[in-house]
Formats: C-alpha cells, sequence, structure tokens
C-alpha cells in the first residue's frame, strides 16, 4: 500500500538555512523504475549562485580559522 504524497522540494542551502530558488523554478527527480516522482530540486539561477557566494565570502574568514 502506498500513500500520495507532495513531492519533498529541495532547495539551495545557503548561509545555514534552506532557500527556495529565486526564480521558483524547480527541477522534478523521478524514480527511473518506476517513473513517479520522488522530489523536487531547486533549479539555481545566477541570483541564487551569487547569494551563496556571498555568504561564503562573508563567513569565510571564521571558517577557516577553525581546526
Amino acid at each position: 500500500m502506498s500513500v500520495n504524497q507532495e513531492p519533498k522540494q529541495i532547495g539551495n542551502w545557503i548561509n545555514g538555512q534552506e532557500c527556495r530558488p529565486e526564480s521558483g523554478d524547480w527541477i522534478e527527480k523521478y524514480n527511473p523504475h518506476d517513473g513517479t516522482l520522488l522530489s523536487e530540486v531547486a533549479a539555481s539561477s545566477v541570483e541564487d549562485v551569487n547569494g551563496a557566494v556571498a555568504a561564503a565570502e562573508r563567513t569565510f574568514a571564521s571558517w577557516a580559522e577553525l581546526t
């Protein structure tokens, strides 16, 4: 018996939190065995990447000090 559920949306992980893609677009991931929709992952845009890089640059110094 299976339960119909909405597919999980997996967003971008930026600055310690999950973020929806700026475009609102998602890429669907299907089960190759039976074709059912498993999940949707963020279709990252240039804005998403720029936000991730900016967040990484802001935290680099504190992360670099960790052993």
